[in-house]
């Protein structure tokens, strides 16, 4: 049997891979902000919070769970050490609330705006 060669055909192959290779994969968004303790233990004191966003997978890099990962369901998520976070665009910002059950029951209400 003959074979047949169609150089469109390579090209547009070619094409095709180098496109997927080259393109670059969806990069984590970096958040930072600080929060107010509005229930419990401390409560009218500020904290600090920095985590990575991407899609719907969450890592903390500061805060309760830092160095843990959360995925989110229906914007909000919770953490094996029982803290409920849930995770709502504001604009250009993340409003987050972190309810804690752990030593003791406590909210915490976060404003992030995104790192460079």
């Amino acid at each position: 049997m003959k074979s047949v060669y169609h150089p469109i055909a390579a090209i547009s192959t070619m094409g095709a891979i180098l496109c997927t290779l080259v393109s670059p994969a969806i990069a984590a968004e970096m958040w930072s902000g600080r929060g107010q303790i509005t229930r419990g233990e401390g409560r009218g004191g500020y904290v600090r919070l920095q985590l990575a966003k991407n899609g719907n997978n969450i890592t903390f890099y500061s805060g309760p769970d830092q160095g843990k990962r959360l995925r989110l369901k229906h914007s909000s998520g919770k953490t094996r050490s029982g803290n409920l976070w849930r995770v709502q665009k504001c604009g250009t910002k993340l409003c987050i609330t972190l309810k804690q059950s752990k030593p003791k029951s406590r909210v915490i209400r976060y404003l992030l705006k995104r790192s460079q």
